[in-house]
């Protein structure tokens, strides 16, 4: 995170609480700030039945470039692409 500002954490179904879980860490701790959060619902293909399963995925973009951390951190976006 220090050498690019940015960082992004996604994950799938029951995933999705241990990537909010680290961000809100993250954010408590002062070491980031939400910039983007996604939620999507992708396709995932079961290997035992070979049919596809929908997942909820979420993404969580956050910024640790405090110099210009302040600008964003008011725009938070949220969207649920279909």
């Amino acid at each position: 995170m220090q050498q690019h500002n940015e960082a992004e954490l996604s994950a799938l179904g029951m995933a999705i609480s241990t990537v909010v879980s680290i961000a809100e860490i993250l954010k408590n701790g002062g070491f980031s700030v939400e910039k983007k959060i996604t939620t999507s619902t992708v396709e995932i293909k079961d290997d035992s039945t070979g049919r596809f399963v929908p997942k909820a995925k979420v993404s969580s973009i956050l910024f640790t470039d405090f110099t210009h951390s302040f600008q964003v951190s008011n725009s938070v976006q949220h969207s649920t692409p279909y």
